[in-house]
C-alpha cells in the first residue's frame, strides 16, 4: 500500500527539483544554450534524411501525375 504512495511522493520532489529557480542563473544559461546547439547539430542528419525522402515522394508524384493520361 505504501509503494505507490512513496512513487508519487517521489515523483512531487522531482517535479519540485524540476520547476525550482535555479541558483546560479548565467550556468543555467550556460547550459541551456549549450543543450539547445547540440540538439539543433544532432538532429541534422535525420532533418536531412527526411528531406530527401520527401524530395522522392514529390518527384515521384509528380512523374506519375504527368505521364498519366486523363482521357
Amino acid at each position: 500500500m505504501f509503494k505507490p504512495v512513496s512513487i508519487i511522493g517521489s515523483y512531487v520532489l522531482l517535479m519540485k527539483r524540476v520547476f525550482t529557480r535555479p541558483q546560479k542563473g548565467r550556468i543555467f544559461w550556460q547550459q541551456l544554450f549549450f543543450e539547445i546547439d547540440q540538439l539543433g547539430i544532432d538532429s541534422i542528419g535525420f532533418v536531412g534524411f527526411i528531406s530527401v525522402f520527401m524530395v522522392v515522394i514529390v518527384a515521384g508524384m509528380m512523374v506519375f501525375f504527368r505521364t498519366r493520361k486523363w482521357f
